[in-house]
C-alpha cells in the first residue's frame, strides 16, 4: 500500500511539471475521480490521466480503489489504459477499450474545466451497475 501511495505521489509531482495544454477547457493531465454509486454512496477515488488530441480523441491511464459500499462497481478497480472522445463539452471514456463485454464508460459534460455525469457498467446482458462521478484538475 505504502508503495502505491509513493507512486502516485510520483507521478503527481512529475505531472504538474508536464505541458497542461489541451482542447476547449478540458486539459491534458491528472484529474481526481470520485464515482457513487446510484443512492449517491461514495465508492471509488483514484486519479484519471488525460491525453487530449486537437481531433478530440482522448487516451489514458487510472488508478482506482474501491473505498465503501457493496455496489457492483464492475473494472474500475485497479489500474488500466482508457480511451475516448470529446465532441464540444460531451466526453465519453471508456475505461476498458480491449474488452468486448464487461465494460466501465464515463459519460459526462465538462464545465469550468471539471467532468461529470455518469458511470455505467455493463456487459452482454446489459446494465449491471450505474451511478454518478466528478472528476477535478
Amino acid at each position: 500500500m505504502l508503495k502505491n501511495c509513493v507512486f502516485i505521489v510520483f507521478i503527481l509531482t512529475f505531472l504538474t511539471f508536464c505541458d497542461k495544454t489541451g482542447v476547449g477547457s478540458l486539459n491534458n493531465g491528472v484529474y481526481a475521480y470520485t464515482a457513487y454509486d446510484s443512492a449517491g454512496t461514495k465508492i471509488v477515488t483514484g486519479f484519471l490521466w488525460l491525453e487530449i488530441e486537437p481531433s478530440g480523441s482522448i487516451s489514458g491511464h487510472w488508478h482506482l480503489y474501491k473505498i465503501a459500499g457493496g455496489a457492483t462497481t464492475g473494472p474500475q478497480i485497479g489500474a488500466g489504459k482508457l480511451r475516448g472522445n470529446r465532441e464540444d463539452s460531451n466526453i465519453w471514456i471508456n475505461l476498458n477499450p480491449n474488452w468486448v463485454d464487461n465494460n466501465v464508460t464515463l459519460s459526462g459534460k465538462i464545465k469550468n474545466g471539471i467532468y461529470k455525469g455518469k458511470w455505467i457498467y455493463s456487459g452482454f446482458p446489459g446494465v449491471i451497475s450505474w451511478g454518478t462521478f466528478i472528476a477535478v484538475p
